[in-house]
């Protein structure tokens, strides 16, 4: 509900999400990664931020770059 009526409060709280669950280390956690990461770009849609998401998209691929089989996830993942 708060994700339709104020993203910016929830978009902190998926972008953590995101971090946590991609140190789980198994590819359960790293799909369930890139389902959070969809809702960051559906929130950032609703802010109207779209433009910012290749660029915190790319910053969590740097940062998670060593974990080959969610960056294979990420480059295969449909984000239109």
């Amino acid at each position: 509900l708060r994700e339709t009526e104020h993203p910016g409060e929830v978009l902190a709280i998926y972008q953590q999400q995101v971090e946590r669950t991609v140190s789980g280390k198994t590819n359960q956690a790293y799909r369930d990664t890139v389902a959070l990461l969809r809702k960051v770009r559906r929130t950032m849609v609703a802010m109207g931020n779209i433009k910012e998401f290749p660029h915190y998209l790319e910053s969590v691929r740097v940062a998670h770059k060593a974990k080959r089989n969610f960056v294979k996830l990420i480059d295969h993942a449909r984000w239109s």
